[in-house]
């Protein structure tokens, strides 16, 4: 494996936990493959851990719903292993990515509401 690349096994574990995360929060798996523009057949697999999300897709979909994934990928990447002023970094940036997720959030309920009315 190259500098710079991540193992499948890796990518799995990132995958099954972003999709445990999209679960809880609500989100339909057709909802998934809409925003996906991927099939269901392709969703259903990953969905069921047969396969997993690119990091590009993860990325997209962790921006589309509002998902922070900073420490879910630092996490299974590192496993632990990072030094204090990474950990201090890691950490602000998790605040940051939640508070801008909240944000984009409240954003478009903002926006739903007025389309309501």
């Amino acid at each position: 494996m190259a500098q710079g690349e991540i193992s499948v096994s890796v990518l799995q574990k990132i995958s099954d936990e972003f999709v445990r995360m999209l679960l809880d929060k609500g989100i339909a798996q057709a909802d998934i493959v809409m925003k996906s523009g991927r099939s269901k057949g392709y969703i259903s697999k990953i969905v069921s851990g047969v396969r997993h999300f690119s990091l590009d897709d993860i990325s997209m979909l962790s921006q589309e719903y509002c998902v922070p994934v900073i420490s879910l990928i630092s996490k299974h990447l590192y496993g632990g292993r990072v030094s204090d002023s990474q950990q201090e970094l890691l950490t602000a940036l998790t605040s940051a990515e939640e508070s801008l997720a909240r944000d984009i959030e409240l954003l478009k309920k903002m926006e739903e509401g007025k389309k309501v009315s």
